[in-house]
């Protein structure tokens, strides 16, 4: 196997290749090309994200494999979308459409940061903040934040950050440490994992306050995510199934890949959840839950509504539907797809529908200390199970690919973030600011080869692990 014909050493190169691919299949295919404006590549080049779909667009199922959301980890899921385009698809299923969004993040890719030029994560970004805005920021990241976000250079890395560290380990749960640094804050716009912030516009209604954003910017939704959502929307029209593979690099063991799933990514889902939570919120309130107030749902989602005796006929009509889909049919289709990638595989939100032995081979969860990932909200995921097609099953899967220790990588992204976000400002004399730009490039570099090992067994385990997923998806989905 050649690996240069699908490995890149750069955003522009991964770029020139995935449209060359594309345009061999073009007689099978459709693309779109969403710039981004005023955003340019360390070479004054202009920045894509690139579309590219099979099938027809009356297809009632979907399979859609995106890469590069945090960007220095696209070169990666790149890799195994040039070969499976390369390589693999031929005769699609008549009611499948495949979609591949190659590099969510192109900025993050191109400047080797994992983050978008607005310094937000944009697997912590796209969620739906309709409703009460509140600061999103667990305690522990709050007290950790000079540790995780130096606002001046330390004497020594290496030593600030063992003490720290040690520190920390002896002051927090693991688990907790974890899931504080890691799922993701809205309060720190130059801090690591920050999410975002949402604009907010308000209104005054029978005395109280109501933040009611209703467009995709509103609600803080990159430029990026937002133009990929605007554009699949305007073509799958017919979506009833939806199978997202997310590809990323960094977490498990180095060479091996971990599946990671969200049974709550399922729109229809989460809305039951609302409700349910909804009720118990207003029987503490003293209200009577079948004659107040409701969360709606559909168009209105998220706002707090008065309604009448017709409204509330047909809330509760879909209230039982909800019911039952999460009780029966929701339920055996999750357990199906998850146990269709073999080991390695665990649940990726605390909130699970059915038992978590089912999902992963040790039967650790996002409690324990051993557990791979961490808690968080506003993934990839949501911008085809919240956005495009929220009455869609959605059944959405993250592949992490190892490459080294979370601590290793902690300390990297600590670094690099400070050189690229707060150094410049410490200096003043043109001969340190040069300096600092150095090390700012040289972080960058260590940062990509951290999620991107140049080793060719890792490589080769990339994508022959990318391609298994994919057919096994692909199958899945056609015979569901």
């Amino acid at each position: 196997m050649t690996l240069d014909l699908y490995y890149s050493n750069t955003y522009k190169e991964a770029r020139d290749k995935f449209l060359t691919y594309v345009c061999d299949k073009q007689h099978i295919s459709k693309t779109k090309a969403i710039k981004l404006r005023d955003i340019l590549s360390p070479d004054k080049e202009k920045l894509y994200i690139d579309i590219v779909y099979f099938g027809s667009e009356n297809a009632t199922k979907l399979l859609i494999h995106t890469s590069g959301v945090h960007g220095v980890e696209g070169f990666a899921g790149s890799a195994i979308q040039l070969f499976i385009i390369k390589n693999r698809l031929g005769k699609i299923d008549k009611d499948i459409a495949i979609v591949f969004v190659h590099i969510v993040n192109p900025y993050g890719m191109a400047w080797y940061r994992r983050v978008n030029e607005n310094n937000v994560d944009l697997n912590r970004n796209i969620t739906n903040r309709r409703g009460v805005f509140t600061d999103k920021c667990h305690p522990i990241y709050h007290k950790l934040n000079n540790f995780l976000n130096p606002k001046s250079e330390p004497w020594s890395w290496d030593l600030n950050f063992v003490i720290n560290a040690v520190i920390a380990k002896i002051k927090y749960n693991p688990v907790d440490l974890k899931n504080a640094i890691a799922a993701g804050q809205n309060v720190y716009s130059k801090g690591l994992f920050f999410s975002g912030t949402p604009s907010v516009h308000e209104t005054i209604a029978d005395g109280l306050v109501k933040q009611t954003p209703s467009t995709n910017e509103d609600i803080g939704i990159e430029k990026g995510p937002a133009a990929i959502i605007k554009y699949l929307k305007s073509i799958f029209k017919k979506v009833k199934n939806v199978v997202h593979i997310d590809v990323h690099t960094g977490l498990w063991k180095y060479g091996d890949d971990t599946i990671l799933y969200n049974t709550e990514q399922d729109a229809m889902i989460r809305k039951f959840n609302k409700l349910q939570s909804l009720k118990l919120t207003l029987r503490k309130m003293g209200q009577n839950v079948d004659t107040d107030v409701y969360e709606g749902l559909g168009k209105d989602a998220n706002r707090n509504l008065l309604y009448n005796n017709t409204e509330y006929n047909a809330i509760m009509h879909i209230f039982k539907e909800l019911q039952a889909l999460t009780n029966k049919d929701y339920e055996k289709k999750v357990y199906s797809f998850s146990k269709i990638f073999g080991k390695h595989s665990h649940v990726s939100n605390r909130k699970i529908l059915i038992d978590k032995k089912l999902f992963h081979n040790k039967g650790s969860n996002i409690h324990s200390k051993d557990y791979v990932a961490y808690d968080t909200s506003g993934t990839c995921g949501y911008m085809f199970s919240e956005f495009c097609f929220p009455k869609a099953h959605f059944y959405g899967i993250t592949q992490e690919f190892g490459t080294y220790s979370n601590i290793k990588i902690l300390k990297a992204l600590i670094k690099e973030n400070f050189y690229h976000n707060h150094s410049r400002a410490s200096f003043i004399k043109q001969a340190l600011l040069k300096k600092i730009i150095s090390h700012d490039k040289k972080n960058k570099t260590s940062l990509l080869d951290l999620f991107y090992p140049k080793d060719k067994i890792w490589r080769k385990k990339v994508l022959g692990r990318g391609l298994k997923v994919f057919d096994v998806a692909y199958n899945w989905l056609k015979n569901l």
